[in-house]
């Protein structure tokens, strides 16, 4: 009989799982208690074994046959070449089983990574751990956004709100209370108010809970309601393939009964059916047509894979966990990202400090009494000192950027220490929001009076203000000074920084409740001047983007001048009219706004509702819209767009035993989701529905906006590689095609013409064939990936429209080859060695020369030629195959060829040479063209246009110097010579579009 749960005392639930609620459990017993109990799989995600994964790779007619014949020709007398035959075949099938688990493995470990992380208590010490590590008696932090990570009991809550609809019904949240007592047997679920639920979402307050069900247990698994997580099965492009292979097959089985047919009606068929058959078969085996539906998975598996950069503790970059949404990536061109995490880093510094009359740098250690009151107050106003500080791990609360610079601003000049809360302890603080304009802390000042220290925005505390201070004492604020104060903000702000204004004031209240009226007729302290580090490299990012017609817009919590300095120097925006707000949108009716839309790349106040509407209108206009959400009701916004990114953390596979200390992370004990401006991320429900996942933008650039961009490079270049392959795989095998049935047919007339032995046609198909998938399959994006649009769809549609290049090549190929014995004939020349050796190694060098021509659309005298080291390791490994085979004859007789001459090395030289200028001179011919070539070419993107500003009730809306939170238009100069952030911009970069292959 399942347990209720809801009706023991903590005290019982510590007893019986050996647990504290203040240290957890002990980590040494883990092992002993996940054997018992199992893994807490809520979630389950596909998972398959060795012989699983080799179902999937199927054993072509055409490799049965050869088997078979191989088998044959021992038994009748080439015990040596069927020997060979088996083996490679035997290679080949290892190989492509291995690579097809592992790619598999990557697919599925990215539904995995999706799964939620939980914060959980163990020998004292907060870490955050992947949810199935989870075991009863565990004792978990929940906060909004989250997903409760298996059934638990609270102990501890703070206006916490479950949504339960998956498993009572029941669609709004429910109000959870850790004191609940109600013991009376036989409770809904709905009613067990001290129960919080696997798979249910918390959607505001927080709380601790002592796990007792997981895995199979817990209520949701049990009534079946969490299903499995299946994310690549579905792609429009493997299907396509399936069909693909399938038609190639059929194809090879008919080029087998062709080449037996023309065998026996020529002077070849002397040699025997059985040789023909043998020879027909290895040909049709080397196209591995049956594997090109797992060739697709390991295009896609490595992609995902190199997306995404495994640090020792957490994941960076992108991780494209639904692949299931890769085509939509791909074609993404509107990508619309918060200010915050994306385009800066998750951290400010404080640079300048001004005081009424004097600005002073923040790393002025001489001047620092003259500037110390300044720093106190504002480090005072974020309450994390003293008792604030204690507080702060168990709380909601997170500490914002501006906050932690400012904590470390004051502990970098020495002053953050236990005085502080000794002369101004914390009697309470109020965030801003709501009643409350500003940040307030109130304390004590030196004569133990009552003092509220606030911050906010520079005009916004100095139209409170009705004195400031200088040299220590106070003296009435005119307009003039004002004036004054608002000049130097604003040149710090066209400068890029962000202004933390501080400001005091006396008071007869003992606590905040009346904060209006403590918040007026302040001191003006002065200006703490921040700097938001931008994510390196963001403007070149952007510039990308632009150059490849992919639209950029900004969105930020409100607007101001600090956020509209930023997004010009970046070249987001070039002036504040391309600043949609919050008033300005409410202002223009549907149809207007829509007709403005295009105006617009920064979104500021605007809430999740109204963004909603605008990318469902640029939806309707064509536009494929990606969007980073967050918060609770970011999950309406992933609905919206076509792609939905979500910025969180992912537990890297390099963790140490699965566990990431949240302290040395700095990461609150409750998730981010929590924090009063309502704009936050790390949601663990964002996470699970998103389809990538971002990590913030740190300093190294591996995250944030660039990780969002990388996405869609690693997007594009999957669907590249996959037509890359297609192309050379054509090229190579209709060369053989041409190569048999040319020596076949130019046997009589040269007697020196042979056919290509078996074994070498397997050794260039399952061995030089399958490392050149893998090649191309581990190469990354090039630098114009984004301007790549490679339509693999059309090119499985229409197979001999887009496959002209590659027959032209491989006719060139086989012509060349199959002239070598005549031209040695006209020479009078010896080729030192067999002629099938000269041919053998000049067809390997073709295969070489034809992976590196399909590898990259430009010229390799362009520059920026990347060096794939796969390819490098490739290439260094046939140099010494061959070398082995010259120098070894019982090795070189395996495959049938011994030395050759330096006349025939000669002729592979010219041979290798013409292939590569033919690739070049197609190229050049490419690159010049004015047509399409059928492929679908994304327009260079406009510069951003300028609204127009028109009178009211025009045809283009309203005029935009109506908006109140908006600046003057009057005011708007040119303010690029006032901008200290680097701009790195190349207004004129032209990025090289990349021409479509026939």
């Amino acid at each position: 009989m399942r347990e209720t749960w809801y009706d023991r005392s903590i005290e019982q639930l510590e007893h019986r799982f050996s647990t504290d609620r203040g240290s957890g459990l002990v980590r040494a017993d883990i092992k002993k208690i996940r054997r018992e109990y199992g893994a807490n799989d809520i979630y389950p995600t596909p998972s398959s074994g060795f012989f699983g994964y080799r179902s999937h790779i199927f054993i072509d007619f055409a490799s049965t046959l050869l088997f078979v014949a191989a088998i044959l020709a021992a038994i009748f007398g080439l015990p040596v070449a069927s020997g060979t035959i088996i083996v490679l075949l035997i290679i080949n099938h290892i190989a492509s089983v291995f690579t097809f688990a592992k790619a598999q493995k990557v697919l599925e470990g990215m539904a995995a990574y999706s799964l939620p992380t939980a914060k959980v208590i163990r020998d004292g010490k907060l870490s955050l751990i992947d949810m199935r590590a989870l075991v009863p008696g565990d004792v978990i932090f929940l906060s909004a956004g989250d997903i409760v990570p298996a059934d638990c009991r609270l102990f501890a809550s703070d206006n916490l709100y479950i949504n339960e609809a998956l498993i009572t019904g029941v669609a709004s949240s429910r109000r959870k209370d850790a004191a609940f007592n109600h013991f009376a047997p036989g409770l809904p679920l709905s009613e067990r108010a001290n129960m919080a639920y696997a798979a249910t979402i918390v959607t505001a307050g927080n709380g601790r809970a002592i796990v007792v069900e997981t895995g199979k247990n817990t209520v949701s698994a049990s009534l079946g309601k969490t299903k499995p997580i299946v994310t690549h099965e579905n792609l429009k492009v493997l299907a396509a393939l399936k069909k693909t292979c399938s038609k190639i097959s059929l194809a090879m089985l008919t080029l087998i009964f062709t080449v037996t047919l023309v065998g026996l009606f020529s002077e070849y068929g002397k040699t025997g059916l059985f040789d023909i058959f043998l020879t027909g078969s290895a040909l049709a085996a080397a196209s591995m047509s049956e594997l090109f539906t797992a060739f697709g998975y390991i295009m896609i598996g490595c992609g995902v894979f190199n997306a995404m950069k495994r640090r020792h503790d957490v994941n960076v970059g992108a991780l494209i966990k639904n692949t299931e949404k890769l085509e939509s990536l791909k074609d993404v061109n509107c990508v619309i990202i918060p200010k915050d995490g994306m385009i800066t880093v998750s951290h400010s510094i404080a640079e300048k400090i001004y005081v009424p009359g004097k600005l002073f740098g923040a790393s002025d250690a001489d001047n620092v009494s003259k500037f110390r009151s300044v720093v106190l107050c504002g480090v005072i106003s974020t309450g994390i000192y003293g008792a604030g500080l204690s507080d702060l791990n168990s709380s909601s609360r997170r500490i914002t950027p501006e906050e932690e610079a400012l904590v470390d601003l004051t502990d970098r000049l020495g002053l953050y220490n236990s005085g502080i809360d000794r002369d101004h302890p914390i009697i309470e603080h109020k965030p801003a929001g709501g009643a409350s304009k500003f940040d307030t802390t109130l304390t004590l000042d030196t004569d133990k009076r009552y003092m509220a220290v606030c911050r906010g925005e520079a005009q916004e505390i100095l139209n409170s203000c009705e004195y400031y201070t200088r040299n220590g004492s106070i003296y009435r604020m005119t307009t003039d000074d004002r004036l004054a104060f608002l000049g130097t903000a604003e040149s710090l702000i066209k400068s890029s920084y962000k202004i933390a204004a501080v400001a005091t004031g006396t008071t007869g209240y003992n606590n905040l409740t009346r904060i209006g009226s403590i918040q007026s007729d302040l001191t003006f302290e002065g200006f703490i001047a921040l700097r938001e580090p931008l994510e390196p490299g963001v403007a070149q990012t952007i510039s990308k983007c632009r150059a490849a017609g992919v639209r950029v817009i900004m969105t930020t919590d409100r607007y101001t001048e600090s956020d509209k300095y930023l997004a010009m120097s970046v070249g987001l925006i070039k002036d504040e009219k391309e600043i949609l707000t919050e008033n300005r949108r409410l202002s223009y009716s549907k149809d207007m706004l829509r007709v403005n839309l295009p105006f617009y790349n920064m979104y500021c106040g605007i809430p999740p509702a109204g963004i909603a509407e605008i990318v469902t209108m640029l939806r309707a206009d064509g536009a494929k819209v990606a969007l980073l959400a967050g918060g609770i009701s970011g999950a309406m916004l992933l609905r919206t767009a076509d792609v939905g990114f979500a910025e969180s953390v992912t537990i890297s596979p390099k963790a140490k035993r699965g566990i990431v200390d949240i302290r040395s992370r700095g990461t609150p004990a409750y998730s981010r989701i929590a924090d009063t401006g309502g704009h936050t991320f790390d949601s663990e429900a964002l996470k699970f529905i998103s389809d990538v996942v971002v990590s913030d933008a740190d300093k190294n650039g591996d995250g944030g906006f660039r990780a969002v961009v990388s996405a869609l490079e690693f997007s594009h270049s999957i669907f590249r590689n996959m037509l890359r392959i297609l192309k050379y795989l054509v090229t190579v095998q209709l060369a053989r095609i041409f190569l048999v049935l040319g020596s076949i047919l130019l046997g009589s007339v040269f007697p020196e013409i042979s056919t290509p032995d078996a074994v070498q046609l397997v050794f260039g198909g399952l061995i030089v064939d399958f490392a050149a998938v893998v090649t191309v399959a581990f190469a990354k994006p090039p630098h114009d990936a984004l301007t790549m649009r490679d339509d693999v769809m059309y090119a499985l549609a229409h197979p001999i429209r887009t496959n002209i290049r590659p027959a032209v090549f491989a006719l060139a190929e086989a012509v060349t080859l199959l002239a070598v014995v005549p031209a040695f004939h006209a020479l009078g020349l010896n080729p030192g060695g067999s002629y099938s050796t000269v041919t053998f190694l000049a067809f390997t060098l073709f295969q070489l020369v034809t992976l590196t021509a399909y590898e990259s659309d430009r010229s390799v005298f362009a520059g920026n030629l990347r060096v794939n080291t796969i390819q490098a390791a490739l290439t260094f490994g046939l140099a010494v195959f061959f070398a082995l085979g010259m120098a070894v004859p019982e090795f070189g007789a395996l495959f049938s060829f011994g030395k050759i001459g330096a006349a025939g090395f000669a002729v592979v030289a010219v041979m290798t040479l013409l292939t590569f200028t033919l690739h070049e001179l197609y190229k050049l011919a490419a690159s010049h063209s004015p047509s399409d070539r059928g492929r679908k070419k994304k327009e260079p993107a406009e510069k951003p246009k300028k609204a127009p500003t028109v009178k009211k009730g025009s045809i283009f809306g309203l005029d935009d110097t109506d908006d109140d939170d908006s600046p003057d238009s009057d005011d708007a100069g040119d303010t690029s010579d006032d901008i200290s952030y680097e701009n790195d911009i190349n207004e004129n970069e032209n990025e090289t579009e990349s021409e479509n292959d026939d």
